[in-house]
């Protein structure tokens, strides 16, 4: 299974570009890398609730939040320093 001409799973590091730095993305720099591992992405039907994208040979939306729901697409538990902040911060909700 391909994604364009990217093979399937998705597996490694990617740059997120961060579109808020509040939350959980505090202390975050933005294009930082987290580790992914997934063959599907989730079509946020609303952008407003976009709050990080990447690229895998097509631009996607992995992370959202609304109200009190955050997602993410990628493993933050094996993301190194970035996941271990973006971890600290969700626990500071």
């Amino acid at each position: 299974m391909v994604f364009g001409e990217l093979p399937l799973p998705h597996m490694g590091w990617n740059e997120v570009d961060t579109l808020n730095v509040d939350g959980i993305y505090a202390g975050i720099s933005d294009r930082a890398k987290f580790y992914f591992l997934h063959s599907y992405y989730f079509e946020c039907e609303d952008n407003a609730h976009s709050v990080a994208s990447s690229d895998y040979g097509k631009r996607f939306s992995c992370a959202i939040k609304k109200d009190n729901i955050n997602g993410v697409q990628f493993h933050p538990e094996k993301s190194h320093e970035n996941g271990i902040q973006l971890l600290n911060n969700f626990g500071r909700l």
